[in-house]
């Protein structure tokens, strides 16, 4: 068996690539570790760099390429690195910041109370003799026996 001298920065890119599930046999694999390393070959190194990067965003799945085609097809260029959101910034108010006065308090607490006191229950209160009767209306419809 001949033993394949791969470069470093390929291991590390055959390392982070995903693999493709098989549903088949039930597990996700990875083919064709020479043909994406001649693949690899023909990559600059500025796009080789940007690969790293970007193949640590991809997650293993049904719908993986193997990775020679993603290279050859240049899918990588596909992917969008999302930007890092900055930490410790807080941004400054230019305007203080307004409060209600205690009269508009009272005033918006007022109008919603009126408000819900307007609103009507959306549930009918039932006594149990009209409830007894529509089950039983309801029995007979759909000819139920028992349940008393």
């Amino acid at each position: 068996m001949i033993k394949t001298k791969y470069t470093n920065d390929f291991l590390e890119f055959w390392k982070a690539y995903p693999k493709r599930w098989n549903r088949d046999s039930g597990v996700y694999y990875k083919v064709g570790k020479w043909e994406a390393f001649q693949a690899w070959q023909r990559i600059n190194q500025k796009d080789r760099d940007v690969i790293l990067v970007k193949v640590k965003y991809m997650k293993n799945g049904q719908y993986v390429l193997d990775a020679h085609r993603w290279l050859k097809k240049r899918r990588y260029e596909d992917i969008e690195i999302p930007k890092p959101r900055p930490r410790g910034v807080i941004e400054e108010r230019t305007e203080p910041r307004q409060t209600a006065s205690k009269e508009e308090k009272e005033k918006a607490h007022k109008a919603f109370a009126a408000m819900l006191a307007k609103r009507k229950s959306p549930v009918k209160a039932m006594s149990d003799q009209e409830f007894n009767k529509r089950r039983n209306q309801a029995k007979n419809a759909l000819n139920i026996k028992g349940g008393d």
